[in-house]
């Protein structure tokens, strides 16, 4: 989801994964503000690792979020995000919008 200009849309992620040999590689792991994609190195072969995250304390009303997440065959990706369960009263909740999209080669 990239701008006319060049520019990422806010909100908006990529990741996009294979395998080669028995380590996954992202050949896309984009993010712009608000989200936030962090991996760390994983020891076992053939897996890898994904946090969402956002800056700050978390999504607040306004903030949109889209991602997409390719995963080529044969490998074993975990999303990972900060949610916790919370329930407010619905006086104090803004609507924040959420997307995710997955393709996995077959």
């Amino acid at each position: 989801m990239s701008a006319t200009d060049g520019e990422s849309i806010a909100g908006s992620g990529h990741i996009v994964c294979d395998l080669y040999s028995s380590n996954v590689v992202f050949s896309e792991l984009s993010s712009a503000y608000p989200l936030k994609l962090l991996s760390p190195k994983v020891a076992e072969p053939g897996v890898a690792i994904v946090y969402m995250m956002s800056y700050g304390g978390g999504l607040v009303g306004g903030d949109r979020v889209h991602l997409t997440v390719k995963i080529g065959r044969g490998c074993k990706l975990l999303l990972l995000s900060q949610v916790r369960s919370c329930l407010y009263c619905l006086c104090m909740i803004n609507l924040r919008l959420q997307h995710l999209g997955i393709y996995q080669s077959l």
